[in-house]
């Protein structure tokens, strides 16, 4: 661990803070790299809505009709938009579990 010079007039609480710092940074870039990976499997990449809406296509053309006819006001979607929505949250899923088989 790095020392830090003891005539710099810090009080302890700042020379306690500095010296975990000194521990902690090289832990968090030693991490960094499998932080990288896991980031393609954020929740924030999808929404809860995008699940909704694949749950939805799961089971037919017609359940998901009926959401997106129920939901407009809420959601502002049309058929052909909730569609994208749901191809790019199979992408990320897939993008996902790519990730985690290969660790």
């Amino acid at each position: 661990m790095t020392r830090l010079d003891p005539e710099i007039p810090l009080s302890r609480g700042v020379r306690v803070s500095m010296q975990c710092l000194a521990v902690a940074i090289p832990l968090l870039l030693l991490v960094h790299g499998p932080a990288r990976a896991a980031s393609v499997c954020e929740p924030t990449r999808t929404s809860v809505l995008d699940g909704r809406l694949a749950a939805k296509t799961d089971e037919g053309v017609v359940p998901l009709r009926r959401f997106v006819e129920r939901t407009r006001m809420i959601f502002q979607l049309d058929m052909q938009e909730a569609l994208q929505r749901v191809e790019r949250h199979r992408q990320a899923a897939s993008a996902c579990a790519a990730v985690v088989a290969a660790r």
